[in-house]
């Protein structure tokens, strides 16, 4: 069996670009459930975390940069499991 991670990482310089973005894969229909906000230094640095099929996360990467990103990012990583 074959266990995918994958996952798009958006990096914004303010905490209101990531809400913005946040709110944008909202309504383009991403589980919430499956998004993460990290900070850093109290809304200095916000990153934006979906996780998701390789579609699902090519297109939330796109969102990501209209959102104004600073960086966007996609990782996808296939492991085995026994």
């Amino acid at each position: 069996m074959t266990n995918k991670h994958n996952s798009a990482v958006g990096i914004f310089s303010s905490h209101h670009d990531a809400e913005s973005a946040v709110k944008e894969l909202q309504k383009a229909g991403y589980d919430m459930q499956k998004l993460s906000v990290i900070g850093k230094d109290y809304h200095t640095e916000e990153n934006v975390i979906v996780n998701g099929t390789e579609q699902e996360i090519e297109r939330a990467k796109g969102i990501l940069v209209e959102s104004k990103a600073d960086e966007a990012n996609v990782h996808t990583d296939a492991s085995a499991v026994a």
